[in-house]
């Protein structure tokens, strides 16, 4: 017995039936009317039995593929015919099973190859979602089709890609790869992306990339339903023909993929001196380059010592010192430093001081000869003693590395046997190894003897014919008389130094006589007196010494009573003198 939907309908089927069974249409039957057209054609060879949902028993020997409107359509009432002539309006379907009879169209004729068996599987699906059961049916592939279709439709609208709604990071230039594990995105399709990032899809792996004009917040979106099966699913009705659906989905099934591009990243520059102090006004030039070709700019250290360079794109960057105070040494070289996406990457240089020395000669200025033994005094500034040198047997000594400043240099233990000289010397270091030489002279500690020869009774007055002037005395050296320069002998013991001679005034001097013990003896008394054999011994033992010697020479026997003997008396003073330095 068969479904009817009224009583108008109820002779139009039994026709309906019987054509079902016998009929042979040979072109398109088109069912118009002002508001919609319904058209079938394209039969297909296959019989089926159905039993709608309240047990009506259907039969037909072939069916036919349906269109509304010129899309694809879907018997929605097993039994009735599609008639010439009838009328049909729209609405919106409605169905306590829409959903799943959407799905069913879609996968089952939209992602089919659109073939005869396709549709009638289709059909025979959306019937079943309808609560009728296909009793039987000559397309034998039914059953397997109907179960590809399920599993498609199973998969598709029951899972969504692993990675569906996921946050990532992506840094600008980088590329990330999501793969999905529900295999199911090979069956999506890019609906929308954010301005700058690109996309690479193949089969179930979605590769993003971000450029550097890409929003902070990025977004890219897919569906698994094509856009032009996305909407509203219309029932074209009739009162006299049967009702057919064309069908769309209305859940486009969608998903997002939120992204966080690490855009820009910056780079603090900390300046230090060897100590770790901090160093402003230092000047760095910053490029992408690594032989600093076109710079993206020249930065300079602020008061604290730092400059930060702000949105730089993650990458290498190449970073080269240009200028420093004056008290560093500049060190040029390229360093490599990497830019991560927000964050900052620190970069510390360190720089050593200019650094000098000081070289000190120390000469006798009379022989020319280096003199060992010289203590000098380094002092900063401030006035503080740093460092003390003694010259070595060569006369020379270095000192430490002196940093860029300010200096002074004094003497201040002298050689022995010298004099000391406490001239201070200014000495400025201003370039990175510079070595400033500062040569220092000391005067020897030296002496002066001077004799006078007078009359033992009359004393400087000569009796007679007698004269104190022309007596000749030698200066002899009482023992190694030893030259301070570098201790050498400069007279052995014994060894005449000089020969002194009274003059008019009855005195006789000599200058420059080196620390040590002499000996002073007359050699020839003066006309009209007799020889002195007094041997007179003389130390001169520091600078400023003053020794007096004194002899009394007699008168001789054949010189006229007028005459008076004679005494001497000699004077040694020992001066002390400067000594020099010259820087």
């Amino acid at each position: 017995m068969l479904y009817f939907k009224n009583i108008k309908k109820k002779l139009f089927n039994y026709i309906a039936v019987l054509f079902l069974i016998v009929s042979n249409i040979s072109s398109p039957q088109v069912v118009k009317s002002a508001g919609a057209n319904v058209t079938v054609k394209n039969r297909i060879p296959y019989s089926f039995q159905v039993t709608d949902k309240d047990g009506h028993m259907v039969w037909g020997a072939e069916t036919e593929h349906i269109y509304a409107d010129g899309e694809i359509a879907f018997c929605v009432q097993p039994g009735i015919l599609i008639t010439e002539g009838s009328s049909y309006t729209r609405s919106n379907f409605s169905h306590s099973e829409l959903r799943k009879i959407e799905h069913i169209a879609y996968v089952g004729w939209q992602l089919s190859s659109k073939t005869d068996e396709d549709y009638l599987a289709t059909q025979f699906m959306i019937w079943e979602a309808l609560g009728a059961t296909i009793n039987n049916t000559s397309y034998s592939g039914y059953t397997s089709k109907k179960a590809q279709i399920q599993d498609k439709v199973d998969s598709l609208f029951k899972k969504k890609p692993s990675f569906n709604g996921i946050e990532e990071n992506i840094k600008i230039g980088e590329s990330i790869t999501l793969t999905d594990t529900n295999k199911v995105f090979s069956n999506y399709s890019l609906t929308s992306k954010s301005e700058g990032i690109t996309i690479s899809k193949s089969g179930n792996k979605l590769t993003i990339t971000a450029s550097s004009n890409a929003p902070e917040n990025a977004t890219v979106k897919f569906q698994a339903i094509k856009a032009e099966c996305v909407g509203t699913s219309i029932l074209f009705s009739s009162s006299t023909s049967q009702d057919v659906v064309s069908f769309k989905v209305g859940d486009p099934v969608t998903i997002t993929i939120n992204l966080n591009v690490e855009k820009y990243g910056s780079l603090k520059i900390t300046k230090q001196d060897e100590d770790g102090t901090v160093v402003p006004n230092t000047s760095f030039k910053v490029s992408k380059n690594s032989d600093m070709t076109s710079p993206i700019g020249t930065y300079t250290t602020g008061a604290d010592g730092t400059v930060t360079v702000n949105d730089l794109l993650p990458q290498k960057y190449y970073v080269q010192e240009t200028a420093v105070p004056s008290h560093l040494v500049l060190d040029s070289t390229i360093r490599e430093v990497t830019v991560e996406a927000n964050q900052t990457t620190n970069y510390t240089a360190r720089n050593n001081w200019v650094k000098g020395k000081v070289q000190l000669r120390k000469i006798d200025p009379d022989s020319g000869k280096q003199v060992a033994g010289a203590t000098y005094a380094i002092y900063n500034d401030k006035g503080q003693e740093l460092e003390r040198l003694v010259t070595t047997a060569t006369g020379f000594v270095e000192s430490g590395y002196l940093r860029f400043g300010q200096y002074t240099v004094r003497e201040v233990i002298a050689p022995s046997g010298y004099i000391l000289n406490k001239t201070s010397y200014p000495v400025t270091i201003t370039s990175n190894e510079q070595k400033i030489t500062v040569t220092g002279e000391d005067e020897r500690q030296t002496g002066r003897l001077e004799l006078t020869k007078e009359d033992s009774v009359t004393g400087l007055s000569a009796q007679g014919e007698a004269t104190l002037k022309g007596a000749v005395y030698d200066l002899r050296a009482k023992e190694n008389i030893l030259d301070p320069a570098d201790q050498s002998v400069k007279y052995a013991k014994g060894a005449l130094v000089a020969t002194l001679t009274t003059d008019a005034n009855a005195k006789a001097s000599i200058s420059n006589l080196y620390l040590g013990k002499y000996t002073l003896q007359e050699k020839t008394p003066s006309t009209g007196y007799t020889l002195d054999p007094t041997t007179y011994d003389i130390s001169i033992d520091y600078a400023g010494q003053s020794v007096e010697v004194v002899t009394k020479n007699k008168r001789s026997r054949n010189v006229s009573r007028r005459r008076h003997s004679l005494s001497s008396r000699c004077l040694i003073m020992v001066p002390v003198k400067q000594i020099n330095l010259q820087a």
